[in-house]
Parts: C-alpha cells; sequence; structure tokens
C-alpha cells in the first residue's frame, strides 16, 4: 500500500464543511455577502433557509454552488430542485448549474454525467444526483419518496409552489 495522499480525501477533508472555501477556490469566484452567509448556513446544518431578493441578484448561482458541493461532498446523496414552472425550473434554475458544473476543474467535472433533468455522479448514479422535478398542485408526489443519507431541497420561487406539494415532499424526504 502506497503511502501517497488521496486527492479525493484530501478535497472532501478541506471542503467538506467548507462550502465558501469551494466556491472560492475549486470554482474561482468571490460570493457576494449574502452568497456566502446561505452557504455557511447550509454547512452548519441549517435545515431551512429562504433568500429573498428580486430577479438578477445572484439566488440562482447561489443554489447551484450549494447544489454542486453537496453532490461532490455528501455521500450517499440526493439533491432534489424544484420550480413551479418548467421554464424556470430548466431556463432558469438547471441552466445555471450547468454552467457552473462547466467551470469545474476537469477531475470533478469528469465524475459528474449531466442529463437533460438530472446531473448523477458517475461512480454512483443513483446514490448522488441532483434531479430536477417541477412542481404542480395536481401531481404534488413529484417530490415524495427521497430517501437518502443526506436529502437537500432546492426549491426556486418558492412562493409559486402549491403548499400540498411542500407537505408531501416534507412528509416523504427524509436524511440530515
Amino acid at each position: 500500500m502506497s503511502n501517497e495522499a488521496n486527492p479525493l480525501e484530501e478535497f472532501v477533508r478541506e471542503y467538506y464543511g467548507n462550502p465558501v472555501g469551494f466556491v472560492k477556490e475549486i470554482l474561482g469566484v468571490e460570493p457576494l455577502p449574502y452568497q456566502a452567509e446561505f452557504l455557511e448556513a447550509l454547512a452548519d446544518g441549517e435545515r431551512k433557509i429562504s433568500i429573498r431578493s428580486g430577479h438578477g441578484t445572484g439566488k440562482s448561482t447561489a443554489a447551484s454552488w450549494a447544489m454542486l458541493w453537496f453532490v461532490l461532498l455528501r455521500f450517499p446523496n440526493k439533491v432534489v430542485v424544484t420550480a413551479p414552472t418548467s421554464g424556470q425550473l430548466f431556463d432558469a434554475l438547471f441552466a445555471e448549474l450547468k454552467r457552473w458544473i462547466n467551470e469545474l476543474p476537469d477531475q470533478l467535472k469528469v465524475m459528474l454525467i449531466v442529463k437533460a433533468d438530472r446531473v448523477e455522479l458517475s461512480a454512483a448514479p443513483s446514490e448522488a444526483f441532483i434531479s430536477a422535478r417541477t412542481s404542480r398542485a395536481e401531481t404534488p408526489e413529484a417530490l415524495a419518496g427521497v430517501h437518502s443519507d443526506n436529502v437537500m431541497l432546492v426549491v426556486d420561487e418558492a412562493s409559486g409552489v402549491p403548499e400540498q406539494v411542500f407537505e408531501a415532499a416534507a412528509g416523504s424526504m427524509s436524511g440530515h
């Protein structure tokens, strides 16, 4: 057995509790103060975080950073991302996520399989993924049945998501 350090172990040790460092050092950007506060709250284990602001302020960017940090550094994990309309979900939030995947260093980018409505960890696609699902009152079960040691639900434009969708998700998602 070699005494050489495993780069993946070093990566996890460095960034597991440090999403702001992940954004700065891995993605090469400086988060705005509210974005850093949001990321730090995630690392501290906050279970419900709401960001209220106007359009074009960087909420989708911060959510994308959080999802990438989570899918790469929490295993096993399941991330579900939703919005009230498919346009909002795929043209805005999921497009932003894909943009930031392209900014990852090649060694990390190759760890992800990017599909139209899903991003999977290539080594364990059913155990670590980001899944995009629209939220509609007539199909509140769309967010149901997500179970993993680590679960993240990202809701864009939450005010437009019907309450029964949140209730269905809360009742069926399990994890930390």
